[in-house]
């Protein structure tokens, strides 16, 4: 997001216990970008996922990023 985003909406399920120590890897994936009155969003599917390849936490956010500056 850098220093000039915003995170607008978080939504998260925890359907499995990650240990504390044990391995885990995020991710996240851009499904959807769009423009609403002059604002950048980006819509992730984000998660978290086992060293068995489980995804433990799916869910969702949505980013508002600054636009480019055109030249």
């Amino acid at each position: 997001m850098g220093p000039t985003g915003r995170l607008v909406e978080l939504d998260v399920s925890y359907r499995a216990i990650d240990f504390p120590g044990g391995s885990a890897t995020c991710f996240g994936k851009v499904t959807e970008t769009r423009v609403e009155k002059g604002i950048g969003l980006v819509e992730l599917e984000i998660g978290v996922r086992n060293p068995e390849g489980v995804v433990t936490t799916p869910g969702r956010a949505l980013v508002a990023l600054p636009k480019k500056a055109s030249f």
